[in-house]
């Protein structure tokens, strides 16, 4: 939190002020922040553009007339029970990982959800999903990045979802995540992508822009 202080001059006394300025910009109104979580949120530029990210698809899918019925039906029901989920990182930690993978998460199910929110432009961070098909693995895994901050990928792997960050690479797009379990791995390196997972053997997966 930045301090800015002011000196104004009134009745010929000075008269010293100090107000507080909020360093970044979300959607929603810092002035209004209440929660520990939204008063996080204003203080921190990258959790900020990931409200704003998840504020632009959701005012994409709230216009979005061709979403099947259940989803737009229950747009603002889950929206609100986000939020609230949302809000409950203050349990968490390390507050800023668990808003992080919530902000991911929402945008992965709206723009899984909702064909209008995945329509391109140039205010968007975020792109996806996709549909990963690897060798050993049943089901598709989807996966949805979003470049904001250090950058993130959501990816739905088969023992559960899991939000994983970029990290430096001599090539292509390297996501990790450290767990108890071991390292979460996804390399994209343009034709394919190598999915690493503890106790499972490297995957050389293919990768589909979901429609």
């Amino acid at each position: 939190m930045k301090f800015v202080a002011m000196y104004l001059l009134s009745a010929g006394a000075a008269l010293f002020v100090s107000t507080s300025a909020l360093a970044a910009k979300p959607a929603f109104n810092c002035s209004k922040a209440t929660t520990t979580v939204e008063k996080a949120i204003c203080g921190d530029d990258d959790l900020a553009a990931l409200d704003r990210e998840t504020s632009r698809l959701y005012k994409l899918a709230s216009a979005d007339k061709t979403a099947a019925a259940p989803a737009r039906s229950n747009l603002k029901a889950l929206q609100r029970g986000w939020i609230k989920g949302r809000n409950d990182c203050w349990k968490a930690d390390d507050l800023d990982a668990c808003v992080t993978a919530s902000y991911v998460t929402r945008i992965d199910e709206l723009r899984q959800d909702f064909p209008g929110a995945r329509r391109n432009s140039g205010a968007s961070t975020s792109t996806g999903p996709f549909v990963m098909h690897c060798p050993g693995v049943e089901t598709p895994i989807q996966t949805t990045f979003v470049q904001v901050g250090a950058g993130y990928a959501y990816a739905g792997l088969p023992g559960g979802a899991r939000v994983l960050t970029q990290v430096v690479a001599a090539s292509g797009a390297h996501y990790q995540l450290g767990t108890d379990e071991g390292v979460f791995s996804l390399w994209d390196k343009g034709a394919t992508v190598l999915l690493q997972q503890p106790g499972q053997p490297d995957a050389q997966c293919s990768i589909n822009t979901r429609t």
